[in-house]
């Protein structure tokens, strides 16, 4: 169990290895060389139809994986074979160098990373116990914080050039996924079910309920992510004025600097979230509390553009990010242990992280119709704000899990 816990954590690292730098850093600035009079269209148009495309991507993907696995008991060659695409799918983004090239190189790198990421994450229902899905999601987490540091790697001047960014992502994220695919590639030994009737669990009205409020739950959460990740660059640029702040510096170098201080507390913080819900029991108290602290932190950001704000503002609200994504992920995968369509539940919860990121751009694009673009980002986020106060209450609505 330790070997597959570690290249678990190592592979899940990998696969947000893949799309956070890739949509937070390297998407933005070609969006800007591409059409920059209008690169908050052109950035939220492309993530608006690659979001569309993870959506509907991630749902198939976890009903073949469910497939897949009632056969083989393995879901490791799905894994592989998307890993050769999505390597890919970068390929083409890297040669994109017009609007509609740009979209579709987006399009299959979702396609390419949700059939992916979907056999991935019902690993945790396949091979994890319920006594240790908290703090086996905690180190998942840790994807988060990682992928986010790997920007300020990649934002000094040396690695400025997008060919050598895309070529070191890819040797990342393909050498910490591929030993996992050899370890999995025997049957898994099935977790047991903590009720007999776990394999139609949804038709449980309490429990589809509570179901329900999870994913509301985690839908207005990942809004706020959507925003902070998606338009992060351009909020130093254009509401903060990050290069007149610190001449001499390029705004890839401030979203370096937000990663560099972050990352390390929010690993902490993630661990020690996982931990203290396993040994106590409690999933539910951390989901409420995280996402008034997004709130907070979103909302503190967007009033006040100051540079020492929005330093402790964005900490705060990676921290927040990652102990509700890890209490929430240990929440959902000990509700659906034993279901024998738990990847393809999954891929339905899965929609959480795929339409705020359909909304958040839409959202831009309506917002920048009307007002100048600085105004657009700060609206979006003060929207991403209240949808997180009302994330706390929907968590407070689950019933089953304490």
């Amino acid at each position: 169990m330790k070997r597959f816990l570690a290249l678990y954590t190592s592979a899940n690292i990998g696969a947000h290895l893949a799309f956070v730098p890739l949509l937070s850093l390297v998407l933005p600035l070609k969006a800007e060389l591409i059409d920059p009079e209008n690169k908050l269209w052109l950035l939220s148009i492309t993530l608006l139809a690659g979001s569309v495309m993870a959506s509907i991507s991630h749902v198939l993907a976890g009903a073949l994986t469910d497939r897949i696995f009632e056969k083989s008991q393995s879901r490791s060659g799905q894994i592989a074979l998307s890993l050769l695409f999505v390597i890919l799918s970068y390929i083409i983004f890297w040669h994109a160098d017009d609007p509609v090239s740009l979209i579709i190189s987006i399009l299959f790198f979702q396609f390419s990373f949700n059939f992916l990421f979907s056999p991935l994450g019902a690993l945790l229902a396949d091979r994890v116990p319920n006594a240790l899905k908290g703090r086996t999601a905690a180190f998942l987490n840790l994807g988060i914080p990682i992928a986010t540091l790997s920007i300020a790697f990649l934002a000094i001047p040396a690695l400025a050039n997008e060919g050598l960014r895309l070529a070191l992502i890819a040797a990342a994220f393909t050498f910490t996924i591929l030993p996992l695919t050899w370890l999995i590639r025997k049957p898994a030994e099935p977790i047991v079910p903590e009720t007999a009737d776990k394999p139609s669990q949804l038709f449980n009205p309490i429990v589809r309920n509570d179901f329900i409020w999870a994913w509301s739950a985690r839908l207005m959460v990942q809004f706020s992510g959507a925003v902070m990740f998606g338009y992060l660059l351009y909020f130093l640029q254009d509401v903060l004025d990050y290069t007149n702040l610190f001449p001499g510096e390029r705004v890839d170098q401030g979203m370096g600097k937000l990663s560099l201080f972050a990352t390390p507390v929010t690993i902490l913080v993630g661990i020690a979230a996982g931990t203290i819900s396993d040994r106590t029991g409690f999933r539910r108290p951390f989901l409420i509390i995280s996402s008034l602290v997004i709130a907070a932190a979103v909302l503190t950001m967007s009033l006040y553009p100051f540079w020492p704000v929005v330093f402790v503002g964005y900490l705060i609200f990676v921290c927040g990010l990652t102990i509700f994504l890890t209490t929430d992920a240990a929440l959902v995968a000990q509700l659906l242990s034993g279901d024998r369509a738990r990847a393809r539940k999954l891929g339905i919860m899965n929609l959480t992280n795929t339409i705020p990121a359909i909304i958040a751009p839409a959202t831009a694009l309506l917002l920048s119709g009307v007002s100048l673009e600085a105004d657009a980002v700060v609206r979006l986020m003060q929207i991403a704000a209240t949808l997180a106060i009302v994330a706390a209450f929907a968590a407070s609505r689950i019933r089953t899990i304490s």
